[in-house]
């Protein structure tokens, strides 16, 4: 095994990742057994293959968290197979892998997998060889809260018995193309908190995933929140990973990868993509391209407090030179899970908000006038005679007396 264990816990959240027809994540294609024949059929062939004590293992970092069985064809001949992880029950062991095939209607097994640790921690698909076939992707830790993991990645079907192609120690992976050969990539993330911040890049070549380059990263980061890949140009793809660096405070490495090659856009994150708590990396405006978020502050009279501000959050794109240009900028309410945009022309704003957060004003800096308002009540109280209902959840209505039609879809109730 080429991961060691230690005490450093961080903060890891889910990853989902986007599927396609070359890579796609266990949550993208986890789907049970849709008639209950098959499941009966399933369950039993599977007691052929593994002890009668074993216990099923689901990923962790999946939407699935019920379901153990993944149901995907994997040497593309429009039939699925099934693949199960699991473990003993009665005595210490490594966490196993056995991957079914239906053949003149049986389920047969045609491989085992040995993991490394007892925990299923991470589930994927790729064709990193280009055969049309998938290869097996999965992480290991010995505990659910483990820092350190390993990952290891399997070809089932260029030799009789599954192929390790790679085994090593990761925090964060993600795969994806990122050239015009269709090349299926996979990027390693390893931190170690204080030490080492480690990226990795890895690609099929001479039977094995083969590092292409490496970048080292700030260390003295608390941990990732949200890592993506795709576009961070108009013309160049990359990385774009979400970080802690403080108590509450934020960061964002922006990290081109071309020809093989990563670069790091912003070396001093602290300057250039800081921000004064977490936001999210997303593409705002639908075009493809990823954009990250600063908090800006509004127009005030007077300074307010951190806890007391209310922050602009501006979505800002690099453009072919690579300068960043603000997008989009939104007021979020995270309490009441809404945002409003505001729109550029509107130009310096004030944001006056309530003691309780149920009534918000957006104003012109320099004129005072009232641009947006927010009133929040409860599914009981009712409306003032002039004020409009922009939306409601299943515990606020949320109220405007703009008159201005054309502003409403300004407001957006975020989903969870």
């Amino acid at each position: 095994m080429k991961f060691y264990l230690n005490n450093l816990i961080i903060i890891v959240l889910s990853l989902l990742l986007s599927g396609c027809s070359v890579f796609e994540s266990s949550s993208a294609l986890l789907a049970p057994p849709e008639l209950p024949g098959q499941k009966a059929e399933l369950k039993k062939a599977l007691s052929k293959y593994i002890p009668d004590n074993a216990k099923l293992l689901t990923p962790l970092n999946s939407e699935q968290h019920n379901n153990p069985i993944l149901l995907v064809d994997l040497d593309d001949d429009h039939l699925e197979e099934a693949v199960v992880f699991y473990k003993s029950r009665q005595k210490p062991s490594l966490a196993e892998g056995v991957i079914l095939k239906k053949k003149d209607g049986e389920w047969e097994k045609i491989a085992d997998i040995s993991g490394e640790g007892t925990v299923l921690h991470d589930l994927q698909l790729a064709d990193f060889n280009g055969d049309g076939k998938k290869e097996i992707i999965a992480g290991f830790a010995y505990s659910e809260e483990a820092e350190d993991k390993g990952l290891l990645v399997f070809d089932l079907f260029s030799k009789k018995e599954p192929v390790l192609l790679l085994n090593e120690a990761y925090s964060y992976f993600l795969v994806d193309q990122f050239s015009d050969t269709n090349e299926v990539e996979l990027v390693l993330i390893n931190h170690n908190r204080e030490q080492s911040n480690t990226i990795s890049l890895y690609h099929f070549a001479q039977g094995q995933l083969k590092p292409l380059d490496q970048l080292e990263l700030d260390p003295f980061i608390n941990g990732y929140y949200k890592i993506q890949s795709g576009y961070i140009s108009p013309n160049q793809k990359g990385l774009m990973f979400d970080v802690g660096v403080g108590a509450h405070s934020a960061a964002t490495f922006v990290i081109s990868v071309n020809e093989g090659r990563l670069f790091n856009v912003f070396p001093h994150i602290d300057l250039a993509t800081f921000k004064a708590s977490t936001s999210e990396s997303k593409d705002t405006n639908g075009d493809g391209i990823l954009e990250y978020a600063i908090l800006e502050e509004p127009y005030m009279d007077e300074p307010l407090a951190y806890v007391d501000t209310p922050y602009i959050t501006t979505y800002y794109q690099l453009n072919h030179d690579w300068e960043p240009e603000a997008i989009a900028r939104n007021y979020i309410n995270y309490q009441y899970r809404y945002r409003l945009n505001l729109p550029f022309e509107w130009g310096k704003v004030k944001i006056i908000v309530s003691h309780n957060e149920h009534q918000v004003e957006i104003i012109q800096a320099e004129t005072d006038e009232v641009l947006f308002d927010i009133h929040i009540t409860d599914k009981v109280t009712l409306p003032v005679d002039n004020w409009v209902k922009l939306g409601e959840t299943s515990s606020y209505n949320y109220w405007t007396k703009t008159k201005d039609r054309s502003r409403w879809n300004l407001f957006e109730i975020i989903q969870k």
